[in-house]
């Protein structure tokens, strides 16, 4: 996997060219993903050459979240607003995720003041779409512990971004168990 990895081009950031690993590079990404159950080849993982540090996409947290059987229900986003320490008007979105059967629930409020990203043009383009991934990303982290204490930067954003538009938003989901019938 790290020799295929060597050879596949990397994106590079805003205004930063296309690169390779390194060897070291390769192995360390190719044995982070083992150890993962992820997929280097996927969008559910990227790496950092800046720090050398396998990153985890909201892709690859709702399949690690899946993999633990975790009893996650449907993001529910609600557009929120504020008004920042120097008086300026702030809007973000809440997202509230309910984390078992019985109900409980975590939540996470994304704020455009904190999240935007002024060299992005998916965040331009589309900044309600971005906090709503944003806002959901963090919620899942928070209710399954996969990537907590992780900062994303823009490539994380971008790389979820793309497996948002994957998974189409659901505002609710009722589930109704389903009885087999008797067969006569």
């Amino acid at each position: 996997m790290a020799e295929l990895l060597m050879q596949t081009p990397f994106r590079g950031g805003s205004g930063e060219p296309d690169y390779y690993l390194s060897a070291y590079q390769a192995y360390r990404f190719a044995i982070r993903c083992y150890e993962l159950g992820l997929s280097p080849l996927s969008t559910e993982v990227w790496y950092n050459p800046k720090n050398n540090m396998t990153n985890v996409t909201f892709e690859g947290k709702l399949k690690l979240a899946r993999d633990k059987k975790l009893h996650l229900g449907p993001p529910r986003f609600e557009r929120v607003t504020r008004k920042t320490p120097q008086g300026k008007e702030d809007y973000g979105y809440k997202c509230t995720m309910t984390t078992s059967r019985e109900g409980d629930a975590a939540e996470y409020t994304a704020w455009y003041s904190e999240w935007f990203v002024s060299s992005s043009p998916v965040w331009k383009a589309k900044p309600d779409h971005m906090l709503q991934l944003r806002a959901a990303e963090k919620c899942l982290s928070f209710a399954s512990g996969i990537g907590a204490s992780e900062l994303p930067d823009e490539r994380d954003m971008v790389a979820g971004q793309v497996a948002n538009e994957l998974i189409p938003e659901v505002s609710a989901t009722e589930f109704v168990e389903v009885k087999p019938v008797d067969k006569v």
